[in-house]
C-alpha cells in the first residue's frame, strides 16, 4: 500500500504541475496573439509615420495580422486554456487529496477506511486520464519533462548537480 499511495501522490502532483503549465501556455498564446491583432490591425498603426520609411514591412505585418485573424478561431487558444485550466483544477484537488491520505498513512498505517479512500481516488484518477484525450490538447513532452523534474525537487528526489 505503501508504494501506491507514494506513487498516486508523485503521479498526481506531476499531472496537477503539468496541467496548471498547459493553462499558462495557451493563455499566454492567446494573450500575444490577441495583443499582436490588436495593436497590428488598428488603423492608427497604418498612419504611424515610421511606417512610410517601411513599407515592404507594414505589407507583412498587414499580411500576418489578416492571417492571424483568420487562424485566431481555429487555433482556439483560449478554449484551451479554460478547458485545461478546469482540467489542471480537477487535478489539484486530486493531488491534495492524495497528500492527504499519504500523511494519514504516515499518522495511522493501512486501514480499511484508508484502503476505501485510495480505491475512491484511483477511480477519480483513471476518470481523468481518460477525459485526456477528449480534451483535444495536444500533449507537450517538454512541458511533461520539465513537470517531471519539478516534481522531483519537490520530493527531494532529484540528484543534485
Amino acid at each position: 500500500m505503501k508504494a501506491l499511495l507514494w506513487r498516486a501522490m508523485l503521479d498526481s502532483d506531476f499531472n496537477s504541475r503539468y496541467w496548471r503549465c498547459i493553462t499558462e501556455k495557451y493563455s499566454n498564446r492567446d494573450f500575444a496573439l490577441k495583443i499582436f491583432l490588436a495593436l497590428s490591425a488598428s488603423g492608427a498603426v497604418a498612419g504611424w509615420s515610421v511606417w512610410s520609411n517601411y513599407p515592404e514591412i507594414w505589407k507583412v505585418l498587414s499580411g500576418a495580422a489578416a492571417v492571424a485573424s483568420i487562424a485566431s478561431p481555429l487555433l482556439a487558444f483560449s478554449k484551451k486554456a479554460e478547458v485545461a485550466a478546469a482540467h489542471a483544477g480537477l487535478w489539484a484537488n486530486l493531488r491534495v487529496r492524495c497528500a492527504d491520505l499519504w500523511a494519514v498513512f504516515q499518522s495511522k498505517g493501512e486501514t480499511e477506511s484508508l484502503q476505501r479512500e485510495h480505491a475512491r481516488l484511483r477511480k477519480i484518477f483513471a476518470d481523468l486520464e481518460e477525459k485526456e484525450p477528449r480534451l483535444k490538447i495536444a500533449q507537450d513532452r517538454g512541458l511533461a519533462r520539465e513537470c517531471q523534474q519539478e516534481v522531483l525537487r519537490a520530493k527531494r528526489l532529484a540528484k543534485e548537480g
